[in-house]
């Protein structure tokens, strides 16, 4: 995570600074191609075939709590805790220190934070560092729970980018209900949609079309999400 986090401050400072914080369509190509680039490096470093990673919890076949006649893995336990601590991390820093409400400020009116006195690019770089560190803890206790290959994350950004606009991408708490809301859709459908009749042809992998279809009806009847702060303008 630390090592994840001084590269995501590099990033920002050598690839992103560069350009007007407010043009997002430069930034986003430079982070695919960012992406693209350290996909091919790890890809010719192990190999594109899938690999196997250790978990960091308990995860024997025994090794399981029963409540109520269901059984909730150590390894589960372990990710809705670490999750937990994550997210409260975030929480307190984001609302309890000066550098994340000055991120707050940078994110929500970038103008106005430089008339204040923020220095927008050294907020911005904390802003990188925070989500290279975070993403790589996310990556290390999902690479168990999935095949581990070079562009694995792929399909879990998209999952991501679901539960957040479900929730709203301005709520921590509405981006957490909503990746247990996107999840309970999936494995409802996916799991009773082969007991149906007309949708026997629904299996794993149309996941991630459940995903799409929630990003799109959500910003087609609600942008805002489900906690997120709904914008007022002036016409």
């Amino acid at each position: 995570m630390l090592i994840s986090a001084a590269g995501g401050a590099i990033i920002e400072r050598v690839l992103i600074r560069p350009f007007d914080p407010t043009d997002h369509l430069p930034i986003v190509l430079i982070t695919f191609g960012i992406a693209a680039i350290l996909e091919a490096i790890a890809g010719w470093k192990w190999g594109l075939e899938f690999h196997k990673f250790p978990s960091p919890f308990p995860s024997a076949p025994g090794d399981y709590i029963s409540i109520g006649g269901a059984r909730l893995r150590y390894e589960t336990i372990g990710t809705l805790v670490a999750m937990a601590v994550m997210v409260g991390a975030v929480f307190l820093i984001l609302n309890k220190t000066k550098i994340g409400l000055a991120f707050r400020a940078v994110s929500s009116t970038l103008e106005s934070s430089r008339l204040v006195g923020i220095r927008v690019g050294p907020t911005l770089m904390f802003g990188w560092a925070l989500a290279a560190a975070l993403g790589t803890l996310g990556g290390c206790l999902v690479a168990r729970q999935t095949n581990l290959e070079p562009a694995f994350m792929a399909k879990l950004v998209i999952f991501s980018f679901a539960a957040a606009t479900l929730g709203g991408l301005d709520s921590i708490g509405g981006a957490v209900i909503g990746a247990f809301i996107v999840a309970m859709i999936q494995s409802l459908l996916v799991g009773y949609g082969q007991q149906i009749p007309g949708l026997h042809w629904m299996k794993s992998n149309y996941a991630l079309v459940i995903a799409f279809v929630v990003i799109l009806v959500v910003l087609l009847f609600k942008p805002e999400g489900l906690f997120g702060t709904k914008r007022i303008e002036r016409v």
